[in-house]
């Protein structure tokens, strides 16, 4: 995992100060709303891709109800102003994301990969989350020959079931991931740098 600059790492805090402040009030009406969870910018790094000429950082975005793959193209190197989609290149495959624009100038660009975080219980489990989901993304061929990288769980049922799946992975119910992790490689501000 990348360790960014400092600067990086104080403008990844503001982008989830913002979306807190944006988005608290909505997220509390949500019937799956994790009280032990804030909002956070977790595991980024920079990436090949270039959005309106300028250069990508890409990460996860954990709020206490969903998780976000995020794409934040540099601001001031934009050559154009942003489109309301845009497709994201990863080692593993292209994925369709959609515009969002915070206050203080925040431009960015998100696709939802988990809708209930509810069973997640601190916040090294979220950060586990995010490294793992990173992981995934940043690996060419994560997904199955065959299958469509552009299609995430869809429905309900499904989504409930892969957030089930991977959340037991991550507490360590289901002995696949190793139970060793080191947080010092994965975060900014709690834990100095920085899971799906």
């Amino acid at each position: 995992m990348q360790t960014l600059a400092p600067h990086e790492y104080g403008y990844l805090a503001e982008l989830a100060k913002c979306y807190r402040d944006e988005h608290l009030a909505g997220l509390k009406q949500q019937a799956h709303f994790n009280p032990r969870l804030g909002v956070d910018a977790l595991c980024f790094q920079h990436i090949e891709s270039r959005i309106s000429g300028a250069s990508v950082m890409a990460g996860a975005l954990i709020t206490p109800c969903e998780l976000w793959l995020v794409a934040l193209p540099e601001q001031s190197a934009l050559q154009a102003p942003l489109e309301s989609q845009c497709a994201l290149t990863l080692p593993s495959g292209r994925y369709s994301l959609q515009l969002e624009r915070l206050p203080a100038g925040i431009e960015l660009y998100k696709r939802k990969i988990l809708e209930d975080l509810s069973d997640l219980e601190t916040l090294q489990e979220t950060a586990r989350l995010a490294q793992r989901m990173m992981e995934q993304l940043m690996t060419p061929n994560a997904v199955p020959q065959g299958e469509s990288r552009q299609k995430l769980p869809a429905t309900p049922i499904l989504m409930s079931v892969y957030t089930f799946i991977t959340v037991q992975l991550i507490k360590g119910r289901l002995n696949v991931i190793p139970k060793s992790f080191n947080p010092s490689g994965c975060r900014g501000d709690w834990y100095q740098q920085w899971y799906r």
